[in-house]
């Protein structure tokens, strides 16, 4: 039995979720900038078929889908684990001018990349040795600068390219030239560098460019908000601190994964003495039908798996099996069941449960819990500890 996440009025109030930027740097260097911090650590270095670059050429933006970084260097597409493993590679040479910009449609699974001419290709993510297939191409107006940055509006179904002076244009793919729907000026107090990157918070309608330090002056996060005066407006312009500046080519929103709460697995009287253990692929996405599992590993096997899912955070309740109930049976949103069969060992056993989630921005920051409860061949009962996730805009 299975219920999907529903779109209701809810009387809870969404909860806050963590986020962060993720940039790639000109020399190849991968960067995380907590969201708020404007402070950045690099995390690892990508390596070929990617090769550095010079500004403004690049670009990058996250697949909240498999939680994974795309990047380009102006000549290939690849797609980057949080290590920098590539898991796909489309290579070059584009034709004409390099690409300045990236963007993810996360739920239709698209790439659109942007060259500094203003030439926006669309590519359909397929998998296999290529894994981007062209499938549509427009002309932007043409500009004495180059078009350094794109960022990609979900839930408008639009898409954001700027300039290196902070100019952005809303646009939207056509059959030849792009439809072009406003423009507007970023500004900030002080002077700031060329911009080279950009992203766009779906639940917040904010578009965050990068801004590259111009000494004495250090790096910037600049933040409009849409919808304010007409088009947009700078809201915050944020400094980087510290003795790192860095030179990014390409700046990507990544949510942060859902927390694990630390209560370990365990298992009762007539199971085997197994430790099983909820996980995750893929982020609680708003509008994924596909994308975000739970996972169940370390089982008792043969056994049966039962997944709950329920509205508002994890609380703990005293039960009289071997770990406390964590999840809301008055406010279950999602059940799953399933057999685990025989498996190479007693405590091997493994499920996933696919959850799809409505697509609908009301649902932006809504923490749910969710918690594995396993029936063993002898009639006992083993439990996982939970797992809190929050909705994440696409």
């Amino acid at each position: 039995m299975k219920h999907a996440l529903p779109v209701l009025a809810f009387a809870l109030c969404p909860a806050a979720f963590a986020q962060e930027f993720w940039g790639i740097e000109v020399g190849l260097g991968v960067s995380r900038i907590p969201s708020g911090s404007c402070q950045k650590t690099t995390i690892c270095n990508a390596t070929a078929p990617l090769m550095p670059h010079l500004s403004p050429v690049g670009g990058a933006d996250w697949d909240s889908c498999t939680n994974t970084l795309w990047v380009t260097d102006g000549q290939n597409i690849v797609n980057l684990d949080k290590n920098c493993n590539p898991l796909c590679v489309h290579t070059g040479p584009v034709f004409g001018t390099p690409y300045g910009g990236l963007a993810v449609d996360s739920i239709n699974r698209e790439i659109y990349a942007v060259t500094l001419a203003g030439i926006v290709n669309r590519y359909s993510i397929v998998g296999g040795g290529n894994c981007l297939q062209l499938t549509g191409r427009c002309l932007l107006p043409p500009s004495p600068i180059p078009y350094t940055g794109l960022a990609w509006d979900a839930f408008h179904g639009r898409l954001w390219a700027v300039e290196p002076n902070g100019r952005a244009t809303w646009f939207s793919m056509a059959i030849s030239n792009c439809q072009v729907h406003c423009q507007f000026q970023a500004g900030c107090t002080t002077t700031f560098g060329t911009v080279t990157g950009a992203a766009f918070d779906s639940c917040a309608d904010q578009l965050v460019m990068y801004a590259e330090p111009v000494p004495p002056l250090p790096a910037q996060l600049i933040t409009s908000q849409i919808g304010v005066g007409g088009c947009g407006q700078t809201v915050n312009c944020c400094p980087f601190t510290g003795a790192q500046t860095p030179t990014l080519s390409g700046l990507a929103l990544a949510p942060s994964k859902p927390p694990r709460v630390p209560v370990p697995g365990c298992s009762g009287p007539n199971c085997p003495p197994c430790s099983p253990q909820i996980g995750f692929l893929g982020l609680p996405t708003i509008g994924t039908s596909s994308c975000f599992q739970i996972t169940l590993s370390g089982a008792p096997c043969p056994s049966s798996a039962f997944l709950f899912v329920s509205l508002g955070p994890c609380t703990s309740t005293p039960s009289p099996f071997c770990n406390p109930i964590f999840v809301n049976f008055g406010a279950l949103v999602w059940t799953s069941a399933g057999a685990i069969g025989l498996c190479g060992g007693p405590c091997t056993g493994m499920a996933s449960s696919t959850i799809p989630i409505p697509f609908a921005r009301v649902l932006c920051g809504f923490q749910f819990c969710s918690q594995w409860g396993i029936v063993c061949a002898g009639g006992g009962i083993s439990m996982t500890g939970p797992l809190s996730f929050s909705l994440v805009g696409p």
